[in-house]
């Protein structure tokens, strides 16, 4: 059907002219090819009853031009065009054309499916109207592009199909696919520019590439989706989001956005719901761009974050899990930055490239998990790469403790020798502020935490609290005080779970050292000197059996708790035992350590000389006793508690190998609130296994003059002949009251 000159085929009127203004026209497309440039409507004066109606029925309707100003199909009140059960056929032939009516569905087949779109033919068709048929769309061929500017949303119910072409979507308008989706020719693409997709069906995507860009977003909300081939989100304000739906991806991933996935400009990705998989067994690039997982699950294979050196790659877990799989790269050569919080759990899986390849990588974890694995045997590099010298010119890579648990075998740096080997540049940090470093592993030849020039280990105010979880792991590296707290002190150590964490660098940390469960061991110039108040909780130990010289003496602090101590300690100048619990853990509290009822046990222990009343070297605190003589005045009724237990009722300590006192080693006894000891309570304070009262040679022996006990009411005090030969102290009346008890 063809028109003189340029002109389209008029359904109405003949032509443009006012004439015959009652008119009724149909084409029915239910075979065969109709070729025409294009339709057009009279719109004359007396127009207002010209009616024509297109309906397609399963022939095909072929374009012979291009659009100009006029579309192929225009948008008029007077015309209607029907998708009937044979469905709208249109062949493009190679050329532009745009079909601006509503391609509706044929009410008369009722809830029955019409027999929706299908483009064939080169070139595109542009759909811009707000289309209402319920069939299949299946592009085979050319570009399909769905662009209704006008802001509305197009639902299509039927399946969406592509089997050699191109869908596009472009304008401010939604379109949503309820039926299905399916684009099995690997020549097909979907494009979303500046538009909402919104997917609510199963699909299957083998297309060259979908792309989202301008400002586009791409929703998955129900379904199970397959990708086969590439997904491309780039742009600000462009999104990626799965928020209901089931999706993997196993595309083979050439590293140029054809196959894989890609982010970049600004694009954001969201998974809020589902299971999601990037599989490709290539690469994922993650550039400028922001992935937020707030539930389901996301793993993405063999990813590159941050490859250009001005890109920024952020992902932001806050609840649901992510894992990075395959030989993940992150911060490639820009910067990269994970931050873990609130439930989410994220794994990082066989990272033989480790934290930073040659960029600036940081993990902040605010909460929730992280399990930081590599593969083999090797620990996680938090700089470099690998071992290999390559990619080494600036790396500077931070990981950010400040709540929740990062689970790993160990760290490694890269050490490397020769021309590209670790340098000056090649920094990491650990920030310790409160979150949990965790093991998954025992140390083999390399430490936990390694000593390097190149790493700095940083307890902040929220403290370094590791978990052995079962492990025995080594910390080489110094634990220093954050430089940024100025004389406030940091949060200190806790150490967690069994197992043994051994500290083998002179730790600068300011805060409180507390032994939860498990071993803290300093061994050659480990120490905790800085550290004001040592708590060994308990059922833990602290053991510094391997220090440098043998004996690890404490200066300036505070020991308590109610677990044990293995090898030789002194409570040196300014230091004090406390036995017991602690009401209030905190450094603030230091004063009232030790304030509950406890027994701490030591293999050798020495209590250094300089020490009086006000500043004693050993406070222990009496709340009752389970021990009574009969009669303390006789010695072997009192003697016979030499081994008693506490029961938890006093303060005591257990000494199994050498007991050190000297002359000016002060251990001083008060009562708890409300206990007033009586005649024949028996305290077992201290057990040794032998002693030595002048443990220095040069200070003098101890007396029972350095053992301060408190006065008692109603006649009684404390009687301390058996203190030396059996460490007990007893309540026995004053020398005039037991005159009295003699004499009647």
């Amino acid at each position: 059907m063809t028109s003189s000159g340029t002109t389209y085929l008029y359904l109405n009127g003949g032509n443009g002219a006012a004439f015959n203004t009652a008119v009724t026209s149909s084409i029915a497309f239910n075979a065969g090819v109709l070729s025409t440039r294009g339709f057009a409507m009279n719109t004359g004066a007396n127009s207002t009853n010209r009616l024509a109606e297109l309906r397609f029925n399963g022939g095909t309707l072929k374009a012979t031009d291009n659009n100009s100003a006029t579309n192929f199909i225009p948008n008029s009140a007077n015309l209607t065009s029907k998708v009937q059960a044979g469905g709208a056929v249109i062949d493009t032939n190679g050329f532009n054309v745009t079909i601006a009516d509503t391609l509706e569905h044929d009410s008369a087949l009722g809830a029955t499916a019409d027999g929706g779109l299908t483009k064939n033919g080169l070139g595109t068709l542009t759909l811009s109207g707000a289309n209402t048929y319920t069939g299949t769309t299946a592009v085979n061929a050319g570009t399909l592009n769905i662009a209704n500017n006008t802001g509305g949303t197009v639902t299509y119910s039927g399946l969406v199909s592509g089997l050699g072409g191109t869908l596009t979507l472009s304008g401010a308008n939604t379109l949503n696919f309820t039926g299905g989706f399916s684009m099995t020719n690997a020549a097909s693409t979907l494009t979303a520019t500046g538009s909402d997709v919104r997917v609510n069906s199963d699909g299957v995507f083998n297309a060259a590439a979908v792309t989202v860009n301008s400002g586009g977003v791409l929703r998955f909300q129900s379904g199970t989706q397959s990708f086969v081939k590439g997904l491309v989100v780039s742009g600000a304000g462009s999104i990626l989001s799965f928020e209901g739906a089931n999706a993997t991806h196993s595309g083979t991933g050439d590293g140029n956005g054809n196959n894989g996935l890609q982010l970049d400009g600004g694009a954001t990705m969201n998974v809020s719901a589902g299971t999601v998989v990037f599989n490709n067994s290539n690469r994922a690039f993650i550039q400028t761009s922001t992935i937020n997982v707030s539930g389901g699950a996301l793993t993405i294979n063999n990813a590159l974050f941050a490859q250009q050196t001005s890109a920024v790659s952020n992902v932001n877990v806050s609840a649901g899990s992510l894992t990075l799989g395959g030989s993940t790269r992150f911060a490639n050569n820009g910067t990269a930055t994970l931050t873990v919080s609130g439930t989410g759990a994220v794994t990082w899986a066989n990272g033989s490239y480790g934290l930073s390849e040659n960029g600036t990588a940081n993990v902040v974890m605010n909460g929730g998990t992280l399990n930081m694995t590599s593969s083999g045997s090797s620990y996680f590099y938090l700089n470099g790469g690998n071992s290999a010298a390559s990619n080494v010119s600036s790396v500077v890579s931070t990981i950010s403790l400040n709540a929740g648990i990062l689970s790993t075998r160990g760290f490694a740096m890269n050490t490397t020798s020769g021309a590209n080997s670790a340098g000056s540049n090649r920094l990491a940090e650990l920030r310790f502020n409160g979150g949990t470093l965790k093991a998954t592993d025992n140390n083999g030849a390399s430490n936990f935490i390694p000593d390097s020039a190149n790493l700095t280990s940083k307890v902040q105010a929220g403290g370094a609290v590791i978990d052995t979880n079962g492990f025995n792991i080594t910390i080489a590296d110094n634990l220093e005080h954050d430089t940024a707290l100025g004389g406030t002190a940091d949060g200190g150590l806790t150490k967690n779970g069994t197992g043994t964490l051994t500290l083998t660098a002179a730790n600068t940390f300011t805060g409180k050292t507390t032994v939860a469960a498990g071993t803290l061991a300093l061994s050659g110039a480990g120490a905790v000197a800085s550290s004001p108040w040592i708590e060994v909780k308990s059922g833990a130990a602290l053991n510094v059996t391997t220090v440098t010289g043998g004996t690890q003496t404490l200066t300036n602090q505070v020991l308590s708790g109610t677990g044990s101590v293995t090898g030789t300690v002194v409570i040196g100048a300014g230091s004090i035992l406390k036995p017991g619990d602690s009401t209030d853990g905190s450094l603030s509290a230091v004063a009232n350590a030790g304030d509950g009822i406890g027994t701490m046990t030591f293999t050798n222990l020495t209590l250094a000389t300089g020490a009086n009343a006000s500043s004693p070297r050993v406070l222990l605190t009496l709340g009752g006793t389970g021990s009574h003589a009969a009669d303390p005045t006789v010695g072997a009724q009192v003697s016979a508690f030499k081994d008693s237990a506490s029961g938890g009722l006093y303060d005591s300590i257990k000494v199994t190998g050498a007991l050190g006192l000297n002359a000016g080693s002060t251990i001083q006894v008060e009562l708890a609130a409300g206990y007033n000891p009586v005649w024949g309570d028996v305290f077992n304070i201290v057990d040794w296994a032998t002693l030595n009262l002048n443990a220095d040679g040069t200070s003098g022996a101890f007396t029972t003059a350095d053992l301060v006990l408190p006065t008692l009411g109603n006649g009684w005090f404390f009687a301390t002949d058996q203190f030396l030969s059996n460490g007990i102290v007893y309540v026995v009346p004053e020398p005039s009251r037991m005159l009295l008890l003699a004499t009647g």
